[in-house]
């Protein structure tokens, strides 16, 4: 570490002086030395490198061990061995509780997922309420990292809470406050909590911000309806594309009955509530949550569970609320920023709600392969009931290498284009255990203050999936999520790419399979 570096240089260095100072052995340049020591170690402080708990503790060894060796000036059998020794047990200290930082930008991080090992570069944009995640051991309390805390300065808290913390290692995780000025020391921080003996994986709290591609509303496909008296269904290309007169067809002519109605939480910018064509199908939340600054989530909950055959707007697969109904999970400020414990925190939220399904158009790229937080909270969200429909992303990159895309136990949603073509924003889904393709070009939904227009991207696609196992679920709601990918893969439609978009789904073939038939 820097400041142990400069530390022992200007200790010895005066030391060195005090028992030369006599004249013999150079005395003078060792004073020169000592004094230029002493303001770099000053220098260092002052600009942040050197954390002030640090240069308190280090000032007064300074004063006391440069007492002891002044003692023994011109006594060299003793004095050389006492300052050789004082650095020594210095040295020896810092080498104990103190790690030395690791290669600039590079850690390893434990994680308790894969026990495995890995390197990542540490991103710039953390968020300022609690930049690092800590998973404590069973048995241990955040009294554990005393020393770690008062040597950076930290604050912490918990960072999540839910209804039921014996079934997930989330309630033993702490946010880790860094200082102002100090997110420099990141590295060391880091690398000094995980060779902590009480922890048992560490975590950059990521920040994650909306990035759709822009509509570009090309060709768009004529299909009125012969079901639905849905104004603007004439702007869904994907409602042609789906066969949604099919769905409904069905559900009217079998009289497919609901077994249950489904909970689906849409984790968000929030959903206005009081829009035409959602309100219907909505149930109150938090009043926050029922307002959406950005528009993002408002456009995803008209494509998972628009009203129906209402005189208004658009369709969705939610033929009426009795089937389905929707959760408003508010995790993005106005300007579609949030965290990756923010986000954690709002699937806790849905899970703890009895939300059976949770649709996440969001995420962002991995830079730890743990991800431990994300897996835990999908992990509490299905001993809870819950389906997680992710989007895949929007960097045309390996959806493996993307999060929550690339979590275990999720089923991740690609974008199609008109052609069913994997959009060209779309992330490759090749390497996904439980991958499937939805339209995301060009999607018409709703949109805040009774207005509705296009947007693309895979978060689009998403709650396309995450309305339809809505469905699914509510006609059998003992499918897991194993059940569901099975169900809509068997039934979906082969794309052009299928390799990397997965299949496309069809949501009559999929229902029929669901109800058994």
């Amino acid at each position: 570490m820097l400041h142990s570096i400069l530390f022992l240089l200007m200790f010895l260095t005066l030391g060195i002086w005090l028992i030369t100072k006599d004249g013999r052995w150079g005395g003078k340049p060792w004073g020169r030395l000592a004094g230029f020591s002493i303001l770099a170690y000053v220098f260092a402080f002052l600009f942040g490198s050197i954390a002030l708990s640090n240069f308190i503790l280090d000032f007064a060894l300074f004063i006391g061990g440069s007492f002891a060796v002044n003692i023994f000036t011109g006594r060299y059998m003793l004095a050389f061995p006492l300052l050789f020794s004082l650095a020594g047990g210095y040295y020896y200290w810092q080498e104990m509780y103190t790690p030395a930082s690791p290669e600039p930008l590079q850690l390893v991080l434990k994680s308790t997922i894969d026990k495995t090992e890995s390197n990542t570069t540490i991103p710039s944009d953390l968020d300022s309420e609690g930049e690092v995640l800590v998973l404590l051991k069973k048995g241990y309390g955040i009294d554990a990292l005393d020393l770690v805390s008062r040597r950076y300065e930290l604050t912490s808290h918990l960072a999540f809470t839910m209804k039921s913390p014996n079934s997930t290692d989330l309630d033993e995780v702490y946010a880790l406050n860094i200082p102002d000025g100090k997110i420099r020391m990141l590295p060391d921080l880091l690398q000094a909590l995980h060779q902590n003996a009480a922890v048992a994986a560490v975590e950059v709290n990521e920040m994650v911000a909306l990035s759709p591609p822009s509509a570009n509303v090309l060709n768009q496909i004529s299909n009125d309806s012969t079901i639905v008296n849905d104004p603007e269904v004439n702007k869904m290309w994907a409602y042609k594309a789906l066969n949604f007169d099919e769905f409904y067809a069905y559900l009217i002519q079998k009289n497919v009955r609901p077994r249950k109605k489904i909970r689906l939480a849409i984790i968000d910018t929030g959903i206005d509530s009081t829009h035409e064509d959602l309100k219907a199908n909505l149930i109150p939340s938090r009043p926050e949550y029922g307002i959406d600054p950005h528009g993002h989530g408002t456009h995803c909950a008209g494509i998972a569970a628009a009203v129906s055959n209402n005189k208004k707007g658009i369709s969705s697969f939610a033929w009426s609320n009795e089937f389905v109904e929707v959760v408003s999970i508010r995790v993005f400020d106005q300007y579609g920023r949030t965290s990756q414990a923010r986000i954690v925190a709002g699937m806790l939220e849905a899970a703890d709600l009895n939300c059976q399904v949770i649709s996440m158009s969001l995420g962002g790229p991995i830079n730890t392969e743990a991800q431990f937080v994300y897996e835990q909270a999908v992990e509490y969200a299905q001993k809870r009931g819950a389906i997680v429909i992710v989007a895949a992303g929007n960097e045309n990159m390996d959806a493996t290498q993307r999060a929550p895309a690339g979590v275990k136990g999720v089923i991740t949603v690609a974008a199609l284009n008109q052609k069913l073509e994997k959009a060209d924003f779309s992330n490759d889904v090749s390497k996904i255990n439980m991958a499937i393709a939805a339209p995301g070009v060009d999607i018409y939904a709703t949109l805040p203050a009774q207005s509705y227009d296009y947007m693309s991207g895979t978060s689009m696609a998403t709650p396309y999936v995450a309305g339809l196992v809505a469905m699914l679920k509510s006609v059998n709601p003992k499918l897991t999520t194993a059940d569901v990918y099975q169900i809509l893969n068997k039934s979906g439609q082969d794309t052009p790419q299928g390799k990397t978009t997965g299949r496309c789904i069809q949501p009559l073939p999929a229902l029929k399979m669901a109800l058994g038939r």
